[in-house]
């Protein structure tokens, strides 16, 4: 597989270092405004302490990812990345960091046979090449709309609104998370606080139009095919933040 790599001094590490140059990502580049998006392989120590965290907590925390891969991904603010752009890019780390650019899922085959699990282990590496996205309609952001007479721009959820809605839920646990997520997609100059005002007392009409927008700028990884060396079965393995799920 022919790749563009450029080199980059490494802010933590001050070494020049390979950077595999990405000039495709799931949003377009939608919310950006440069055109490439630059990645490397993890280093020793980033394993480590991703292993580490992953391996303690349940759902990690956007805080501590961001500051993980702050390195690793260069080339646009890491908080101004898209969930989906930023859920890629770790995994192209991820296939980047281990000999042949390839990430071994290592799970367990999800194909029942004879009323049985099977016991396959899923190892085929998983590959750039077989990445493929669902099309969002929306291909420039944000959105102007109004809600209570007033002019808002809307846009999608971001690596640094996650950081923000977690502090938020942190100190607010009882707030309904589909306000805050329609709140943390207001990108128009006003405090967090007056957002979630906004949308609890907005109109059911206005604020559709968010979730009508939310709808429409939503991309997704499709699942990757793999078989299964016992069974021969297909699984579709879906890719999340920190794991990978087979289905058969």
């Amino acid at each position: 597989m022919e790749v563009n790599k450029k080199e980059l001094v490494s802010e933590k590490s001050e070494m020049q270092c390979d950077y595999l140059v990405l000039d495709q990502l799931p949003s377009d580049f939608r919310s950006y405004d440069v055109n490439e998006i630059y990645v490397r392989g993890l280093f020793y120590g980033e394993t480590l302490a991703l292993s580490k965290y992953v391996g303690n907590i349940k759902k990690p925390n956007f805080t501590q990812l961001a500051s993980i891969y702050d390195d690793v991904i260069r080339g646009v603010d890491i908080k101004k990345l898209e969930l989906i752009d930023f859920i890629v890019l770790m995994t192209i780390s991820s296939i980047w960091t281990v000999d042949d650019f390839g990430w071994s899922p290592n799970i367990r085959c999800a194909n029942t046979v004879e009323n049985k699990q099977c016991e396959g282990i899923i190892n085929q590496k998983i590959v750039l090449d077989d990445f493929e996205f669902t099309e969002s309609v929306v291909k420039n952001l944000p959105i102007p709309i109004k809600i209570n007479n007033k002019d808002l721009d809307i846009s999608v959820i971001t690596v640094g609104d996650m950081i923000r809605k977690e502090a938020y839920l942190e100190q607010n646990p009882d707030a309904d998370k589909k306000i805050v997520d329609y709140a943390f997609m207001i990108k128009s100059d006003m405090t967090d606080e007056a957002k979630i005002k906004l949308i609890t007392f907005g109109s059911t009409a206005d604020v559709k139009q968010i979730a009508q927008i939310d709808s429409e700028t939503y991309i997704k990884i499709k699942p990757v095919l793999k078989q299964c060396p016992i069974c021969r079965h297909h699984n579709r393995l879906f890719i999340g933040l920190n794991q990978i799920k087979a289905y058969p």
